[in-house]
């Protein structure tokens, strides 16, 4: 009896402990679901023939609020091909602010299987279903921080190989198009790297798994008329019955990254191939979530930063004759949306760009870095081996959205959202990477805001 009631105080004091110390770091968990009506136009394909029919499995929106003792933010992780118009981006964030959220770090999963976003007025002008779903996710937003708790985190990566470079340099220096690679040809550069940050209650209930992983989410085609998360959905069902807690999914860098078994048609297996690349990855996520050892940061603090770019467009609109090019490119487009979306389209392309770049770094230890788009895999590798920080994630699709992304390199040679379908300057990417190596460093308190005190290049005089 004695050793049992030692050994019970010795937990109790464990629990105690881990608790004190799990206070400078608090988190909150909410979700809502965002799938829109049926019959809405569907994000991502001009091959795609009608509006979507059903629903495969539902769309969602999951919230972690995280708070220090200095400092706090909301993660959002999105089931849309991209987040939501700017303005309801600043409503979601001004809601957050009136409870004590200071950034919000919005990201998309890019799913090809979700609504289009070009139309405010769908299904109504009075009752448009991306107002509505943007006003869920700000009460989850307000949820999730109103329910933070003293949590523990920690950080782990594995690896899977379920994707390949879609741009093949050939021999001769020339590129091909390389959409499905059933065949699992070699292909580069590729980021194989699954990671994984892993959040739990002081009191060790599983809160939240953030998985971090680069490759489009189109292994359902165009034929596919179900509303559906795609293999980020799949992934998620897999870990969250195997762990507990809520999955999110958080992509990567994936702007020429495609999944093997890219667009595979429905009448050939497509929802298959779905569950078994989600089930893969899923199946990673848990081997990794479960080797990752958790413990209260040892800076109490949450420290985010935002910078906004002017990027100028890389066409030149000035000649008319580039507006009816464009117009003509887009001809499949036009089919789909109507003339008057697509030459709006053009016409926020021949403006150029204004969007943010945002960098969080949580207890010292954890950062967070959101890119406005379609980046290139080789911004996420690169921005890896600068980072300060091995637990660092590489957020695209996130707080805004400008399409294409190529690393200058890529642009030369050529290809989809290479040197077509991509507007934005050249060396966009490579400037606001440069930015976010620098803020996490900054966050790191690694650069002074002052010079260090002179050191003379002169050798002192002897006596």
């Amino acid at each position: 009896m004695r050793m049992s009631m030692l050994l019970l105080t010795a937990a109790c004091a464990l629990l105690s402990t881990r608790a004190v110390l799990a206070e400078g770091i608090r988190a909150g968990v909410a979700t809502c679901e965002i799938t829109p009506p049926t019959e809405c136009a569907m994000w991502g394909y001009s091959a795609r023939q009608g509006v979507s029919q059903s629903v495969h499995d539902a769309l969602m929106a999951k919230v972690l609020a995280l708070a220090g003792e200095k400092g706090s933010l909301a993660i959002v992780a999105l089931d849309l091909g991209r987040p939501f118009d700017k303005d309801l981006l600043e409503m979601i964030e001004k809601r957050a602010a009136a409870v004590g959220v200071e950034r919000v770090m919005i990201a998309a999963s890019h799913t090809h299987q979700g609504p289009d976003l070009e139309s405010r007025d769908w299904p109504t002008a009075q009752s448009p279903w991306q107002d509505e779903a943007a006003a869920k996710v700000a009460d989850a937003v307000v949820a999730a921080a109103r329910g933070m708790r003293p949590a523990v985190l920690g950080f782990g990566t594995g690896e899977v190989d379920l994707a390949h470079n879609r741009i093949l340099v050939q021999p001769d220096g020339t590129v091909a198009m390389f959409w499905r690679n059933a065949e699992r040809v070699p292909t580069a550069p590729v980021d194989k790297t699954v990671r994984v940050l892993r959040v739990d209650s002081a009191e060790g209930e599983h809160l939240a798994l953030l998985v971090n992983y680069a490759c489009h989410a189109v292994v359902l085609g165009p034929d596919n008329l179900m509303l559906s998360a795609d293999y980020p959905g799949a992934m998620r069902r897999v870990v969250e019955a195997g762990w507990g807690g809520e999955c999110f999914f958080l992509q990567g860098a994936c702007g020429d990254i495609n999944p093997y078994v890219d667009k595979t048609p429905l009448a050939e297996g497509g929802l298959e191939e779905m569950e078994t690349m989600g089930r893969e990855l899923g199946q990673e996520v848990l081997r990794v979530a479960k080797g990752i050892e958790v413990a209260a940061p040892a800076a109490p603090t949450v420290t985010s930063s935002r910078r906004v770019f002017e990027f100028k467009p890389r066409w030149n609109f000035s000649d008319p004759k580039t507006v009816e090019m464009m117009m003509e490119r887009y001809r499949a487009y036009i089919e789909q949306l109507g003339e008057e979306k697509v030459r709006g389209y053009v016409a926020r392309m021949s403006s150029g760009a204004t969007v943010p770049g945002t960098a969080a770094v949580v207890g010292g230890a954890y950062a967070f870095c959101g890119f406005p788009g379609e980046f290139f895999v080789d911004f996420q590798m690169d921005l890896a081996r600068r980072s300060p920080l091995p637990a660092m994630m590489f957020l695209g699709y996130a707080d805004g959205y400008a399409g294409y992304f190529p690393t200058i390199a890529a642009a030369a040679r050529g290809g989809y959202g290479a040197s077509y379908s991509t507007s934005v300057e050249l060396g966009a990417g490579e400037r606001m990477v440069d930015v976010a190596a620098i803020s996490i460093l900054e966050a790191m308190g690694r650069l002074r805001p002052v010079p260090d005190a002179e050191a003379p290049d002169y050798p002192p005089k002897e006596d």
